[in-house]
């Protein structure tokens, strides 16, 4: 029993600590800031109505100390609160102190939250969830003004902020599911269709109401989605850690970016069909979360390919009449 709970402990410790390349922290890490700036600029138009005196908002003298926008009241206040998280955010985005502006933006999220509580929707909370993990993160180098102001850190960090990052994605899609699958709506197909005549959609027209097999196709294909997401991640998750264990190869790669597939069709048709495209965004940096070096490689080799390919597809500059090729 002592000799199951000790090796039991062993690969826990290995499965949170296990090295992975330091430029998947730096594009979560990226991305993170981007989810931030993006909710202000979207936040920016109502802030004086969400968050001062003079809006929907009312300043409880029971706030806590650390809440920043407990010392913002104004319309003036609060466009100064905001402009210095658009900066905390690009300089998240850009990897400037890094630590610090995760700890900024984390309370920051915290504040608004608190203070505009009505007003908060669901990317928020995921927002506030990866910065706080973000905080605990190793120190992330890569691809980062840091490295060039305080030189190029390790190539390689610990795991275990992604597992945590990657355990919130699982844990959302599980719930998600396990909500929306007893539900009336779900399960007859027609959800899709009152979705698209909503106020969400982009599209609202009473034909949704007469395109009965597409509603059900689109319903049931999102639920499904939400159902093998979590399973084929999870699953390449432990692949991996297992083969590296045993020092051979596996399918791994097969079931993550079939998992990716899922995730972009099914976020990218909500960005594309509804008005919550801000959600899709959000959960870019817990996507990345999975991400390996063969992924980003592979990407980068890709994108060469393509630079080579466009390159040698330009037409060739004909010399000006009179010059000769050589002088031109």
């Amino acid at each position: 029993m002592i000799n199951l709970l000790n090796r039991a402990g062993v690969a826990l410790e290995e499965w949170l600590l296990e090295p992975i390349d330091a430029r998947v922290y730096a594009l979560v890490r990226m991305f993170y800031g981007l989810v931030c700036f993006s909710i202000i600029v979207e936040v920016w138009p109502v802030r004086a109505q969400l968050f001062s005196d003079n809006g929907m908002s009312w300043h409880r003298p029971d706030l806590l100390f650390y809440i920043p926008l407990k010392y913002a009241t104004t319309s003036g206040e609060v466009t100064a609160m905001m402009v210095a998280a658009g900066i905390c955010s690009l300089m998240m985005a850009a990897g400037l102190f890094t630590r610090a502006m995760a700890v900024l933006l984390y309370f920051w999220n915290f504040a608004y939250c608190a203070i505009g509580y009505p007003a908060e929707s669901g990317y928020d909370g995921i927002a506030r969830i990866v910065g706080f993990i973000m905080i605990w993160a190793p120190t992330i180098r890569a691809w980062s003004l840091d490295a060039r102001i305080f030189g190029a850190g390790q190539s390689e960090l610990p795991r275990y902020a992604l597992r945590l990052i990657q355990f919130q994605l699982l844990l959302i899609y599980v719930c998600t599911v396990w909500l929306k699958a007893p539900d009336v709506y779900w399960r007859n197909g027609e959800l899709m269709a009152y979705f698209m005549m909503s106020m969400y959609s982009r599209f609202p027209h009473w034909l949704w109401a007469t395109w009965g097999r597409v509603s059900v196709l689109m319903t049931w294909g999102s639920l499904l989605a939400e159902a093998m997401i979590p399973f084929c991640l999870a699953f390449s998750s432990i692949a991996e850690f297992m083969s590296r264990a045993q020092g051979r190869l596996s399918f791994s790669t097969t079931f993550r970016r079939l998992g990716f597939l899922l995730g972009v069709g099914l976020h990218g048709g909500i960005a594309l069909t509804s008005t919550i495209g801000m959600f899709s965004f959000a959960m870019v940096p817990l996507y990345l979360a999975f991400l390996t070096r063969e992924d980003i490689d592979d990407t980068i080799a890709l994108i060469e390919r393509f630079k080579q390919r466009k390159s040698a597809a330009a037409p060739a500059l004909k010399p000006a009449p009179g010059k000769s090729a050589a002088s031109s």
